[in-house]
């Protein structure tokens, strides 16, 4: 078929020409062979962009190329090395049209899925950071509450120290309490032996003078 290349490469503009009723028709056989003959056509073949070929395009090239007996490289290469390759390229074309139906939602839901993981990874990133953070506070305030635990340590350590010393004070001052009170019972009674003494020395000393005197 002579519109093989204009069904795959829209732009191509056909001949008219007259039919075999004198009608004028299209024919592609010229703009075929033309761009067949074009210097720049396997560079275009190279950069078609394959990802985008319009679906009426694979349509018309299953249903009246491929299905057809005759539309086969071993075939197409006894008529022409050029047509071989290119009926290859249709052919790869459509293989990867079809097989990109099937493995394009799987891979649009892979990057999907991968989307998801990257914010899910950005996420975790995030709360393992708040939590890094949040864990440097814990380990400051845990330094914080051991250092005020020992220093309440400290203080009730010199708390009981201070109450043990106030018990042996209290215990001393009861102790000398009652060496006070024999300390007073024996001034008294030495204060009273001094009186007496002193009423004696006196009574003494009036009887020394009257003996005297």
């Amino acid at each position: 078929r002579s519109d093989l290349l204009s069904a795959f490469f829209q732009g191509v503009k056909p001949d008219r020409t007259p039919d075999e009723t004198g009608k004028m028709a299209e024919d592609f056989w010229g703009p075929s062979k033309r761009l067949l003959g074009d210097m720049k056509f396997l560079e275009g073949l190279q950069t078609f962009d394959r990802d985008h070929v319009p679906p009426a395009i694979i349509k018309r090239l299953t249903e009246e190329f491929l299905s057809r007996d005759d539309f086969d490289p071993d075939i197409i290469k006894k008529a022409s090395s050029a047509a071989e390759g290119l009926c290859k390229w249709v052919i790869a074309i459509c293989k990867y049209d079809k097989v990109a139906k099937i493995v394009g939602p799987k891979k649009a839901a892979l990057e999907d899925s991968e989307r998801q993981l990257q914010t899910a990874m950005a996420a975790l990133r995030d709360k393992q950071e708040q939590n890094r953070v949040v864990q440097e506070k814990v380990k400051k305030l845990q330094t914080l509450l051991e250092s005020k635990k020992k220093e309440l340590k400290d203080l009730q350590d010199e708390l009981d120290g201070c109450v043990k010393k106030k018990q042996r004070a209290e215990d001393l001052i009861g102790k000398l309490g009652g060496e006070k009170d024999r300390w007073s019972s024996t001034a008294k009674m030495l204060n009273e032996k001094y009186y007496q003494l002193t009423g004696k020395r006196c009574r003494v000393l009036l009887q020394f003078q009257t003996f005297f005197f």
